[in-house]
């Protein structure tokens, strides 16, 4: 079924093997294998991953335990800290956020002054507090399944929004001899 299995290639849990967490107060980082996913591996990739997992002191835990981690409190603070120290540095800071996720945390919504949507074929500039509201509003319903982009983009009010043609690939190699 062609449905679930796009739906299975979408889930995170089952696409992370490796991860890194790198604390701005410290400058330290700490690497995860995560080892669920890492058995399922074909053995070519198991080879470069352990390759990998032998230069960095990896800790092994199950995808929960990093998903856990990911929305705990000490994150939250370790990214807001970043967040910090980048804004100190920098006239602006420009946070991206993939996999059809609105933000990539949800305590950075409270220091978000512009919100630019770009997917395929699409680009759209969203209301500040429409885009503010009406997350917080789907957080509070689906969790955070309500942080999708996909929930929001209908409901949110848009001050710019515009269609883009795809490029060629022809177009693409004309760009590059140029």
């Amino acid at each position: 079924n062609a449905e679930a299995y796009l739906r299975y290639i979408e889930d995170t849990s089952r696409q992370v093997v490796l991860a890194r967490i790198t604390y701005c107060s410290s400058g330290d980082s700490k690497y995860y294998l995560i080892v669920d996913n890492y058995n399922k591996m074909p053995p070519v990739l198991k080879e470069w991953i352990s390759k990998f997992t032998k230069l960095v002191k990896t800790e092994e835990i199950g995808v929960n335990t990093l998903f856990n981690m990911m929305k705990s409190k000490e994150i939250d603070s370790e990214l807001r800290e970043c967040l910090i120290k980048l804004r100190e540095s920098s006239d602006v800071v420009i946070v991206e956020s993939f996999n059809d996720a609105a933000v990539p945390y949800t305590s950075i919504l409270n220091d978000v002054n512009l919100v630019i949507t770009v997917a395929p074929t699409y680009i759209a500039l969203l209301d500040l507090d429409s885009f503010k509201e009406v997350t917080k509003q789907l957080m509070m319903m689906y969790g955070d399944e309500g942080l999708r982009m996909y929930r929001i983009i209908n409901k949110v009010k848009k001050i710019y929004e515009n269609s883009i043609e795809p490029s060629t690939l022809y177009e693409i190699k004309s760009e590059i001899v140029k």
